[in-house]
């Protein structure tokens, strides 16, 4: 079994190297006559019939943690499954939300961080909890101290504050031992950051956390 993670990749700067891994796995698979299950991985794969075509594998896809799996010469139109987000076990909204300024300019930053803070202020005033996914692993940080002067120009820091959960104190003490300067600073006012760049123990600290809702908002990274 050959499994591939991200396979989304295909398109990016790495994708060759997905291409050239999937072409010796075929030429192996004809020239020794065994038998090589490919499963490629992805959060999201709108073309995953291509994808498909080019695995020559059956398909099996979701918004997440979708799944691409099968045998050689399978085909398309009587092996594809396709599961969408109706078949999760909490449904998810999608909202569509414009930002003014020029893609990438210092303005339409400033504007989706205004933006950001007023959605996660509006969730977190209804009780939930929320995850901010971005784009790097340094924006994880930098959003999340963005979000926090906000609240803190706002007057509105202490709604995000976690202090009276009962074992707010016992987990203060756990993320003392921690290295991580960043999310040492960020716990106070019940905020966390989750990115691959950070020690395992620290990144299943804030799993902990956001599990036992002693944080309400972490920003999250998934390079």
């Amino acid at each position: 079994m050959l499994i591939i993670d991200e396979v989304h990749l295909l398109n990016e700067e790495r994708g060759a190297v997905i291409e050239t891994i999937v072409a010796r796995t075929l030429r192996q698979v004809e020239s020794s006559q065994s038998v090589i299950r490919i499963v490629g991985l992805s959060a999201t794969l709108p073309n995953y019939v291509d994808v498909a075509d080019f695995l020559r594998s059956v398909v099996i896809s979701c918004h997440c943690n979708s799944k691409l799996r099968g045998l050689d010469s399978v085909s398309r139109y009587t092996g594809l499954f396709y599961f969408d987000s109706s078949f999760r076990p909490v449904p998810l909204e999608q909202h569509f939300i414009g930002v003014r300024g020029k893609p990438g300019s210092i303005q339409s930053r400033k504007n989706l961080d205004r933006v950001t803070f007023e959605k996660v202020s509006e969730l977190v005033g209804q009780g939930h909890q929320v995850m901010v996914f971005v784009h790097a692993r340094k924006e994880t940080v930098k959003t999340a101290m963005g979000l926090k002067e906000a609240a803190l120009t706002e007057g509105s820091l202490d709604e995000f504050s976690c202090e009276e959960h009962p074992q707010w104190a016992f987990f203060r003490r756990s993320i003392g031992e921690s290295r991580n300067k960043e999310m040492k600073q960020l716990f106070d006012n019940g905020f966390g950051i989750h990115h691959a760049g950070m020690l395992r123990s620290d990144r299943n600290m804030m799993e902990r956390m956001f599990e036992a809702r002693a944080i309400k908002v972490v920003f999250v990274s998934c390079a």
